[in-house]
């Protein structure tokens, strides 16, 4: 137990909070998923964007069990991207998350549309290179 508490002080949790890394590490016995979580949180503030930030959180209550913070931060993303896309309608790192959250709220025709739109915005033909 203590060496897995010492190993998870070096853990990036961005990528613990992954569907599959969440899905391996909650399995193991003792982990201070908690902390590790509050972590990821503050780690959140510091560096993401606020719509990635409700974005992230949407994805972290989902895979904890808790499907109603799930979607209060997915339709906090969705405002905050609706908002940014207005002012950058051609940028997909704004309509791929977009996206993402659209699925999660359930709007899955919406949220392939935009997969779809995002996917044309990133084609090779429009590379600036």
């Amino acid at each position: 137990e203590q060496f897995a508490r010492q190993t998870l002080k070096h853990v990036d949790t961005l990528s613990l909070f992954s569907e599959n890394s969440w899905l391996f590490f909650r399995r193991l016995p003792d982990l201070p998923l908690d902390s590790l979580f509050a972590r990821h949180l503050r780690e959140l503030r510091n560096t993401a964007k606020l719509q990635d930030f409700h974005l992230n959180l949407s994805f972290m209550h989902r895979l904890r069990g808790d499907s109603a913070l799930a979607l209060v931060h997915a339709d906090s993303a969705r405002q905050l991207l609706e908002i940014a896309i207005d002012d950058q309608p051609d940028d997909p790192h704004l309509v791929s998350p977009l996206g993402m959250v659209l699925a999660v709220l359930g709007e899955c025709d919406r949220a392939v549309e935009m997969g779809h739109r995002a996917m044309d915005l990133l084609s090779v033909d429009k590379c600036h290179w």
